[in-house]
């Protein structure tokens, strides 16, 4: 759903509520407050955390899996690669900028 005063994210609308002169700094930390609270994304942050975690000792525990399996002089499994190279780009969309500019 588009907002009609042309604002197309959340960010858009904190945008122009930072930058609305009209408004003195206690009014726009209560706008932004109140825009963050109804954001569903930003309030749960346990989960993306949990998520990061995870990933993040998916990718360690790989790592060093790999590199025992190197010093015993085995073949590294593919799956043991793949596993590491999903947690690795797991990790990268949940750490990107979820963002986006219209240029």
């Amino acid at each position: 759903m588009q907002a009609t005063d042309g604002a197309k994210t959340l960010y858009d609308l904190m945008d122009r509520v930072l930058a609305n002169e009209a408004l003195d700094h206690q009014q726009k930390c209560a706008l932004i407050d109140e825009l963050r609270k109804n954001n569903p994304g930003a309030s749960d942050r346990w989960t993306y955390r949990l998520a990061i975690y995870f990933l993040g000792g998916m990718t360690v525990l790989t790592i060093i899996g790999l590199v025992v399996i190197a010093c015993i002089g085995a073949h590294a499994p593919q799956g043991l690669v793949a596993i590491g190279s999903a947690s690795v780009g797991g990790l990268a969309g949940l750490l990107s900028s979820g963002r986006s500019k219209d240029t």
